[in-house]
């Protein structure tokens, strides 16, 4: 069973898309802010994070991500975003970017799919753009 964190600042998208995981048979922690993210990396290990981008308050789903990665540096990301610019400049090697245009299930579906073929960024999915960014 896959373990993921899920970091998503709006409560209905985060209660959406932790219900489409569960479907698919993940098992979903989830934190509505950074902080929160910060004090479950201090006690939960997970297998994958799924961070919204713009989390409010001058924080990012990059810093959290960014945070993990020092922990455990071959974690999977996957943001999970509505920004229309380009974040790669701003991304974690090895990442994945998903829109949030799609249907929950959608995303639920790209992003385990995308773990199961292998490391995030090595396959395409519906409405993502993966790759590592440099």
């Amino acid at each position: 069973m896959v373990r993921a964190l899920l970091v998503e600042d709006d409560a209905r998208d985060r209660q959406l898309l932790t219900a489409a995981l569960e479907f698919r048979g993940a098992q979903v922690i989830c934190a509505a802010t950074d902080q929160d993210a910060y004090d479950l990396m201090a006690t939960e290990d997970v297998d994958l994070l799924i961070a919204d981008i713009d989390l409010g308050e001058g924080t990012t789903g990059y810093d959290v991500a960014r945070a993990f990665r020092r922990r455990s540096p071959t974690l999977p990301v996957f943001y999970v975003t509505q920004i229309e610019s380009d974040p790669a400049p701003h991304q974690v090697r090895r990442s994945c970017l998903i829109r949030k245009g799609m249907s929950v299930t959608s995303i639920a579906d790209a992003i385990l799919d995308r773990l199961s073929s292998g490391p995030a960024g090595d396959a395409s999915a519906p409405g993502s753009r993966g790759g590592e960014a440099r």
